[in-house]
């Protein structure tokens, strides 16, 4: 009972200093997000590192015969905050979890920005964690 309670309390004290990405309540609301932070701080800290840590943006030549699947294929994600409207695409802001990527778990996957020569490359699902788990024990 006193392990419960040190260890309910310490999970608290770890949630209350988990910083929650700006992107990530644009996404899931706030209620959802806090809700997240609160029970599951972990995947707060795993979404936090996918924001900044799962892609990367390429210039790369378009050409005509290519078969990179365009920004503007991908589906918006609206299962928490309903319908949005499709963002500009800006290096700066972008948001992956917008967008309903499918990603690969071995292989890295790319998309088109429509009508530019940047290429969105995510790092596979193992990747993304095996670095997400090593930036913990730093």
């Amino acid at each position: 009972m006193i392990l419960t309670v040190a260890l309910n309390g310490e999970v608290f004290a770890q949630s209350n200093s988990i910083h929650i990405d700006q992107r990530i309540i644009n996404v899931y609301g706030e209620t959802y997000a806090n809700n997240l932070k609160n029970k599951a701080p972990e995947r707060i800290l795993y979404l936090n590192y996918f924001l900044d840590h799962s892609y990367e943006i390429r210039e790369v030549t378009y050409h005509n015969d290519e078969k990179t699947p365009k920004l503007s294929s991908v589906s918006l994600n609206t299962k928490y905050t309903g319908e949005i409207t499709r963002p500009t695409f800006n290096v700066n802001s972008f948001n992956p979890l917008l967008y309903n990527f499918k990603r690969d778990r071995i292989r890295k996957t790319q998309y088109r920005v429509d009508n530019t020569n940047k290429i969105i490359v995510f790092y596979s699902e193992q990747e993304i964690a095996k670095a997400f788990n090593q930036s913990k024990q730093n």
